[in-house]
């Protein structure tokens, strides 16, 4: 990894950790961390997440909250930001912090009205997801499309979290894993690259996935 690369993401993560204190320094905060960055910053998640999304609930959410915080946070931190989008159900704002050429992206969506309590937790002082409605939202992300971070944040969520998720959850993993398994596995490593994905770790924690959900056995 080259210098460069890594400072980059140090002042990358270092935004995303400043907004994230600015959105949750409410006590009534609404928007609710999900996604990597959800398991980076909240669950100990080795690959770099780079974009902050969430969920509003849009019964507790006036129409200019969200760019209000996003405003409030950067000119308490010097960044510039700009409004990408703002309709009825998707808000988004790019923030420079100084490398103009690698924005953070931060998006809220406003599809639920409201979210039951415990669909959520409080982790690190962040408003997020609890590790089994990352999981499902995860599961869905993987079976709707064909990405390997999905797959690479779903064996992780596998390997460090398995025994701590609900019965649901369990019943989503085994599904997105039964129904693209090795050779969706195979797939995606041959014909994708990401530099913030290890493909040795990936692969020991797919295969640990499969033996724990009973796909396959460690002798199969």
């Amino acid at each position: 990894m080259s210098e460069d690369n890594e400072s980059w993401r140090t002042a990358h993560r270092e935004a995303i950790d400043a907004m994230l204190r600015g959105i949750n320094a409410e006590p009534d905060n609404p928007f609710i961390l999900k996604g990597g960055t959800a398991l980076m910053a909240c669950y100990g998640l080795d690959r770099f997440s780079e974009d902050i999304d969430l969920d509003g609930q849009r019964a507790n959410v006036p129409s200019n909250r969200f760019f209000s915080i996003i405003d409030q946070t950067c000119r308490m931190h010097g960044y510039s930001w700009r409004k990408a989008k703002d309709t009825s159900t998707v808000r988004r704002a790019f923030v420079d912090y100084g490398n103009p050429e690698r924005p953070l992206k931060i998006e809220a969506s406003f599809r639920r009205r409201q979210v039951p309590s415990q669909e959520t937790a409080q982790v690190n002082g962040i408003l997020v997801y609890t590790i089994s409605r990352l999981c499902e939202l995860k599961t869905g992300a993987y079976l709707n499309r064909d990405k390997i971070r999905d797959l690479y944040d779903l064996a992780f969520i596998a390997d460090r979290y398995y025994d701590q998720l609900d019965e649901s959850a369990k019943a989503h993993l085994q599904t997105a894993f039964e129904y693209k398994d090795l050779e969706q596995f195979d797939y995606l490593v041959r014909t994708q690259s990401d530099p913030l994905i290890d493909n040795a770790i990936m692969e020991d924690r797919f295969l640990k996935a499969l033996d724990k959900l009973g796909i396959i056995t460690a002798d199969s």
